[in-house]
């Protein structure tokens, strides 16, 4: 049986662990390895900086920020490792234990899902319930919110291993659908109406102390204005950067993530016209390009990542 490696994405885990075959998928067109290729290369070397600089920058340590570096970190993996791995087991020659590659490839895909709402939540925290951030946001707490988003979906992408070759045909079947259908809900259908949600939740908290503000901008005399309108302005600056990157954030891994949510209902809930080999390449790729947009959204949005990237190449 010959093993698709365009079809590794969360959705097929179990249908690929069951895919330990030593023969080689047909042959990809060029156009995709090079764009596989060409994304690789911006997501390692954008996401490298931002990690080098979240690390080596002390002003850059900040709460907020370490759930970027986290992010940065799955991400910058994202480009270093799947591609080249996929690339790397389908050459002549080359064994590649199928079971555990396909679980390893999903483990960064889901750390990465994972990862991307983890730093979105903490902005909803921050914004949405600012008094509460700092009681809330400990740094106990944000090591232990960091090292969920990387165990967690590391233990469900290799738990097929604990039934697989363990049990009978009819029990593994079994397992598989509901296990299938889990990692579906969990990894690919739940994360963009979270993410939506939180958006939402933002941007309406956003708006709200605009509104807020100007009214008591407008109550204050001349004098008292401009004294006063210091602070309130500073905050819904910041605020507003801050729900413009998450935005950024959010409509990316929407986007980008909508062409396999779409290759999943059709592989195991609708039957659609569309090529299957065309639909399995371009979501992939456009899974990569999330990876590979993040620290562009960083660079041209968060202030103060583009203030480090400005000095550090300024100092070059």
């Amino acid at each position: 049986m010959a093993v698709n490696f365009t079809n590794s994405t969360l959705s097929n885990l179990t249908n690929l662990i069951e895919q330990r075959s030593s023969g080689k998928a047909a042959d990809q067109p060029a156009w995709y390895w090079i764009m596989k290729g060409l994304i690789s290369i911006v997501t390692v070397s954008g996401n490298g900086v931002v990690v080098f600089l979240i690390i080596t920058r002390r002003n850059l340590h900040i709460t907020c920020n370490w759930f970027v570096l986290s992010l940065s970190i799955v991400d910058f993996f994202v480009g270093l490792l799947l591609p080249w791995l996929s690339f790397i087991c389908r050459q002549e020659g080359i064994s590649c234990d199928y079971a555990v590659f396909f679980s390893a490839f999903n483990t960064v895909l889901a750390i990465s899902v994972a990862n991307t709402c983890m730093m979105t939540f903490d902005r909803y925290i921050g914004l949405v319930y600012a008094l509460q951030y700092r009681m809330f946001m400990t740094p106990k707490r944000i090591i232990l919110l960091t090292a969920s988003t990387w165990v967690f979906p590391a233990i469900l992408a290799f738990l097929p291993f604990l039934w697989h070759g363990h049990v009978s045909i009819e029990i593994q079947n079994q397992a598989k659908k509901i296990y299938t259908a889990a990692m579906l809900i969990i990894f690919e259908f739940l994360p963009p109406v979270i993410l939506l949600f939180m958006y939402m939740q933002i941007l309406h908290t956003a708006r709200k102390l605009r509104r807020q503000t100007a009214v008591q901008l407008a109550q204050l005399s001349f004098n008292q204005a401009s004294e006063s309108n210091i602070i309130p302005n500073s905050r819904q600056r910041l605020q507003e950067r801050s729900v413009r990157v998450i935005g950024a954030v959010v409509i990316l891994f929407v986007l980008c993530w909508t062409f396999d949510i779409y290759k999943s209902l059709c592989r195991h809930y609708f039957k659609c016209s569309v090529d299957k080999t065309v639909l399995d390449q371009v979501s992939l790729l456009f899974i990569y390009t999330n990876s590979a947009l993040n620290p562009v959204v960083y660079a041209l949005l968060k202030r103060d990542i583009r203030t480090e990237l400005r000095n550090l190449f300024r100092c070059s």
